[in-house]
């Protein structure tokens, strides 16, 4: 008997793709930053509470660095 999971379809199209990166290069910066393999912040630490509040990662960190700004300027 075959695994009864649903097979995810593969939407990879090269146009479409190409215009994604298009609209990335022309809408977005991106921020590089180097954190410990060990310890209290690492990649993996940031993903765990980024899932457990229902957060991407990636708007995990951008709230984080708008309460932290806000709190600054009051």
């Amino acid at each position: 008997m075959e695994n009864s999971a649903v097979k995810k379809k593969n939407n990879y199209s090269p146009r479409k793709n190409k215009y994604t990166q298009k609209y990335i290069h022309d809408n977005y910066k991106q921020l590089s930053i180097r954190l410990p393999i060990e310890g209290e912040i690492t990649r993996e630490t940031i993903a765990a509470a980024a899932k457990k509040e229902g957060y991407s990662t990636n708007a995990y960190i951008i709230q984080a660095i708008k309460e932290h700004m806000a709190k600054m300027n009051t």
